[in-house]
């Protein structure tokens, strides 16, 4: 309530400072003591008396327990209701959560809303704000089930209850004017449901003026004009059992709505390899924002039953320097089918939780072995590969020819034989993907060189051998011929023998 007498928008006015609760979360440093910056700091306001009223109600059950009391809730009035996402016929959707409500009562003399008289309520504040979510687990740091606190009734998501409401000078009926606005992130950021990270409202609606009674209690919903729609999926609903196929190309944009919705998709992998998945949560204008969903992302093998927390996971949400980008660097340890999940941290779902998602990943090289000379054309297949996207071979980088989202196409730069790690880089985001030993220059080390034809008595040094020299090297299976690169193979082979120099060499 009042939080303007903080952030000086709009300027504060003494009506303010005499309504603002004792009960406010925070306070500037220089306010020690709090009579430097408050009048009256100690007696309750309306908005703490209603809370308070709340907390330890006088009924007509307990009445006689506390002399000199009043039953309040028949000496003053109540308004209830829910904040609302419109849907596409501008009729109430889901119920929307974090959403300051408050209540002034109208000055009848000079029709303005009083700063003094006034109330506020946080919809959502009786359901759960955070239970958790199958990526990052359903339990705090303690042990502690997330979910202990708040109501899995989705009818209260968007609830608020304005209880307390006073009518002044003895009068027995009054308006009141409901509006909405957004938590404060810094002055009431452990306020509500969605604490320490506030969820900005969706849509906006125009003042809404309510009569009230002493002990009546109105009804009054508000649907936010302008809000989120709900949107499809690019996919089929997915499980943690039935997860959707990586998208074409590997990047996607969806949005965790629902309540409770959780996305999984799954892709093939190879072992020896690593990856990268980016998700950034965006608002209903697909821009950027850390004040929506704070979406995590785990990986499971996809025979996995169900482990949670996520083998493989981000702890938290915004873990990279990026607006709103969570990154997830992992590790294929073997070659299977992996699966992949994206949730709110909180295990929340709205339909302004928008998000786009990307996965980095180098998945094959064609053909996986080169010259030694380099300018052998080679190709890179996989998933989100952009124009910007680097290839290092070894601790040579090497300019594309050409890229699409799922294959790079390089010349292969020189390199002693041997076997190298290709590495995806994107310089924007640092998200990377490294292929260990997956480019064969030459002879690998694995490779069989096996001597066909040319046997020779020994020969001085520098000398003619008498019988050319025929080889043929096989790949590690002993089966597959190597072909054309055995020419360097046989060189090398050459090298080491120091007895003679061989006539040229014949390729087998």
């Amino acid at each position: 309530m009042n939080d303007n007498i903080f952030t000086h928008n709009p300027a504060p006015v003494p009506g303010d400072y005499s309504g603002l609760p004792v009960m406010h979360p925070t306070d500037p440093p220089n306010c020690i003591p709090i009579t430097l910056c408050f009048p009256n700091p100690y007696q309750p306001k309306m908005d703490d008396q209603a809370a308070i009223s709340r907390l330890y109600p006088i009924t007509a059950g307990n009445l006689s327990g506390f002399p000199g009391n009043q039953i309040f809730s028949a000496n003053s009035a109540r308004i209830f209701g829910s904040v609302y996402f419109s849907n596409a016929s501008g009729q109430p959707g889901q119920g929307m959560q974090g959403v300051n409500v408050v209540a002034r009562l109208i000055d009848p003399t000079t029709g303005q809303p009083s700063r003094v008289y006034a109330a506020a309520s946080v919809s959502g504040f009786l359901f759960a704000g955070n239970v958790g979510n199958t990526v990052t687990g359903f339990d705090d740091p303690t042990g502690s089930p997330f979910n202990r606190f708040g109501s899995n009734d989705t009818t209260l998501e968007g609830f608020f209850d304005l209880g307390g409401l006073q009518i002044p000078n003895g009068a027995s009926s009054a308006q009141y004017q409901l509006t909405v606005e957004a938590i404060d992130p810094m002055w009431s950021m452990t306020v509500g449901p969605y604490e320490p990270w506030q969820v900005q409202p969706s849509g906006s609606t125009q003042p809404i003026v309510v009569n009230v009674t002493l002990g009546g209690n109105v009804q009054q919903d508000i649907v936010m004009s302008g809000s989120a729609l709900e949107q499809a999926p690019p996919f089929p609903a997915t499980t943690y059992a039935s997860p959707a196929a990586v998208p074409t190309g590997g990047d996607w944009s969806s949005a965790l709505s629902p309540y409770g919705d959780l996305d999984y998709f799954w892709f093939s992998g190879q072992a020896n390899r690593t990856l990268s998945v980016l998700v950034t949560a965006l608002d209903e204008l697909e821009a950027a924002t850390e004040s929506k969903a704070q979406p995590v992302i785990g990986m499971w093998a996809l025979s996995d039953p169900g482990t949670l927390p996520a083998p493989a996971n981000t702890p938290s949400a915004f873990n990279t320097s990026y607006l709103g980008m969570t990154i997830l660097n992992a590790e294929l340890m073997q070659a299977t089918d992996f699966r992949i999940g994206i949730s709110d941290i909180r295990g929340d779902g709205r339909p302004d939780y928008r998000y786009q998602a990307r996965i980095l990943y180098g998945d094959t090289v064609q053909p996986d072995r080169v010259s030694v000379a380099g300018g052998t054309p080679f190709s890179i297949q996989g998933l989100g590969f952009l124009s910007n996207t680097t290839v290092s071979v070894g601790n040579a980088h090497v300019v594309s020819l050409s890229v699409s989202a799922n294959q790079i196409l390089l010349d292969a730069p020189p390199q002693p034989d041997g076997v190298q790690n290709l590495t995806l880089y994107d310089p924007p985001t640092t998200a990377s993907s490294v292929m260990t030993e997956a480019l064969i220059y030459g002879a690998g080390p694995n490779d069989t060189i096996n001597l066909i034809a040319g046997s020779n008595p020994w020969t001085p040094v520098g000398g003619q051998a008498a019988n050319p020299v025929c080889v043929q090297v096989l790949a590690p299976d002993g089966v597959t011929p190597v072909g054309e690169r055995a020419w360097y193979s046989a060189l090398r082979w050459r090298r080491v023998s120091r007895h003679a120099r061989a006539p040229p060499v014949a390729l087998c």
